[in-house]
């Protein structure tokens, strides 16, 4: 798996999350509640953690600054301008865990088709220690790794529609599994597609598929040193008929 393909859609991978603060929602007909959250495989439903060597962390959060998610009912077109009606769904400058967040607001009922996510460049991965399962390690990596362009504290969005992840290109779209060559993602099918109807609850979880990665130290310090030599590689989905970095799972129940 490559490196632009995990960092592009952790979001995150970074995952996740789940959304605005806790209010009651409105009963009128014509809307519906949406709650939104971020996983990992190791976390979700408390799956059990993989076995791995004393190089290999599980991963089992993320750790960011999430301004903003938006969605849309437009399809996101690969080729299409990007000037689709984003509503703001959940705002924030605050740094924590995805699941830390707690993420639920009202939308007006109807089919949503995208999902638009800004969040700072410098991101942390959350994992387990090698040596100690108990402790856990801040691996801080970047979304984007040119720092030229893009400096650890700016923003960068990333775009999910119904037939993967898209990138974009001055006001252009465009789908990575089509166009893997501005930006990477290929093979990367991930949709996002839900309903929100009226008097309802729709739960969206985007539970990030990868279980863990490899932190080669270099300078064999036992600390982790983004510039001072050390790398991280190797992502690894949960079993090799997953072909998907991220899944959304939907469920609809009554409020």
């Amino acid at each position: 798996m490559s490196r632009k393909h995990v960092l592009a859609i952790v979001l995150l991978i970074m995952l996740v999350i789940a959304f605005i603060g806790c209010f009651d929602p409105p009963r009128e007909e014509f809307t519906g509640t949406l709650i939104y959250r971020m996983a990992t495989w190791n976390t979700y439903n408390g799956m059990n953690k993989s076995t791995v060597d004393t190089l290999t962390c599980p991963l089992v959060d993320l750790r960011t600054v999430l301004m903003k998610i938006e969605v849309t009912k437009d399809t996101l077109v690969h080729g299409g301008f990007a000037d689709q009606e984003w509503i703001t769904f959940y705002e924030s400058n605050e740094e924590m865990l995805n699941s830390e967040r707690d993420m639920r607001g009202v939308l007006d009922v109807g089919t949503y088709k995208g999902m638009r996510i800004t969040q700072r460049n410098l991101l942390y991965w959350i994992c387990t220690h090698p040596d100690n399962p108990q402790d856990t390690l801040d691996l801080y990596d970047l979304n984007v790794r040119d720092t030229m362009d893009v400096g650890l504290n700016d923003t960068v969005i990333n775009y999910f529609g119904t037939d993967g992840f898209y990138y974009l290109v001055g006001d252009t779209l465009y789908n990575s599994n089509i166009s893997p060559e501005l930006g990477g993602g290929a093979g990367e099918f991930m949709g996002c597609y839900f309903n929100i109807s009226p008097g309802k609850i729709t739960d969206v979880t985007m539970r990030m598929n990868i279980v863990s990665l490899d932190w080669l130290d270099y300078n064999e310090n036992g600390i982790f040193e983004y510039w001072g030599g050390d790398t991280l590689d190797n992502w690894m989905t949960a079993h090799d008929s997953i072909v998907t970095m991220a899944d959304f799972i939907i469920r609809y129940y009554d409020e």
